[in-house]
C-alpha cells in the first residue's frame, strides 16, 4: 500500500521550498526527484507522480517563486543549489532528476555541479543553461516582461499562456488545468531576474554528463527547444532520445501514459 504523502517546508537561503514526499524507494533503487517548469508548480507532475511513487521515493516541489515556495528580499539565487540542498535536506544521496523545460535546465545544472549525487536524468522538453535563444524568443519574452513591468500582469500571463510554446496543449484536456496555474503564476521573476547563472553553463559541458539520460521531446514544440534537444543528443555521451511527432512541448501532459511507461523502463534499466 503507498505511502501518504507527506508536505513539508525546507528553509533555503532567503527562502523556503514547499516540497512533497511520497512513496519508499525498492532496494538499490535511487529517489526520484521531479523539477517543473517556468509558471509551473508541483501540481503539473499530478498525471505522473502516482505511479511513480509506488515503486520509488518520489519528491515533487515547488520551486524558488512557484507555487508555495517563497523568495525573500532581493537577493538572487540559484535554482540548483536549491535543488541540492533538497537533496541536503532530505538525506537523499543519490537521486534521478525528473525535470520539465527549466526544470530540465535546472537538473542537467545540478548533474554537473554533483555528478555523483545524480544517478540519471529525465529531461522533457529540457531548457539549457548557456543556450542562444532566437530573436523570436527574445522578442516574445521581452513582451511579456514588458506588460509585467508597467503593471498589466494578468495580460503578461495571457501572452505566457499564448505562446507558441503552449500550441498543443491549449487543445488538450489538460490544457485548462495548466492554463489555471498560469494565471495564478505571481509574475515575480519577470518584475525582476534573480536567478543566478551557474558560472559554466551547461552548453558547452554537456561531455561531461555521463550520467544516463532519457531525453523526450515532442516533434511540435518550438525551434529553440527541439534545437536544444538536438545539441543535446549530439553532445551528451549517454544520452537516449525519443521524439513524438505528433506531441508539442508540455508532452508528459499530452501523453501522460507514454511518458510513464518511457519513464518506467528507464528507471528499471537504471535499478
Amino acid at each position: 500500500m503507498a505511502q501518504s504523502p507527506e508536505l513539508m517546508q525546507i528553509t533555503v537561503p532567503d527562502g523556503t521550498l514547499c516540497v512533497e514526499v511520497a512513496g519508499a524507494s525498492k532496494m538499490g533503487a535511487p529517489s526520484i526527484v521531479m523539477l517543473h517548469g517556468f509558471g509551473g508548480e508541483r501540481s503539473t507532475w499530478d498525471g505522473l507522480w502516482p505511479a511513480l511513487g509506488a515503486g520509488h521515493r518520489c519528491v515533487r516541489y515547488d520551486m524558488r517563486g512557484f507555487g508555495a515556495s517563497a523568495h525573500y528580499g532581493e537577493g538572487r539565487f540559484s535554482h540548483a543549489e536549491d535543488a541540492v540542498a533538497l537533496l541536503d535536506a532530505l538525506g537523499i544521496e543519490k537521486a534521478v532528476l525528473v525535470g520539465v523545460s527549466q526544470g530540465g535546465a535546472v537538473a542537467m545544472d545540478v548533474a554537473l555541479a554533483q555528478p555523483a549525487r545524480v544517478a540519471g536524468l529525465v529531461l522533457i522538453s529540457p531548457g539549457l543553461s548557456g543556450w542562444p535563444w532566437s530573436a523570436d524568443w527574445g522578442g516574445r519574452w521581452r513582451d511579456i516582461v514588458t506588460r509585467a513591468r508597467a503593471g498589466e500582469m494578468d495580460a503578461a500571463r495571457r501572452l505566457w499562456w499564448d505562446h507558441p510554446l503552449f500550441d498543443s496543449l491549449r487543445g488538450h484536456g489538460a490544457g485548462a488545468a495548466y492554463a489555471a496555474g498560469v494565471m495564478a503564476y505571481s509574475g515575480r521573476e519577470w518584475l525582476r531576474d534573480y536567478q543566478l547563472a551557474p558560472a559554466s553553463p551547461a552548453y558547452d559541458r554537456l561531455g561531461e554528463l555521463l550520467a544516463p539520460i532519457l531525453l523526450l521531446g515532442g516533434g511540435r514544440d518550438v525551434a529553440d527547444f527541439t534545437g536544444i534537444a538536438d545539441h543535446i543528443a549530439a553532445h551528451a555521451p549517454n544520452c537516449r532520445p525519443w521524439v513524438r511527432a505528433d506531441l508539442g512541448h508540455m508532452l508528459h501532459l499530452e501523453d501522460t501514459g507514454w511518458a510513464l511507461c518511457e519513464i518506467t523502463h528507464f528507471l528499471d534499466e537504471i535499478a
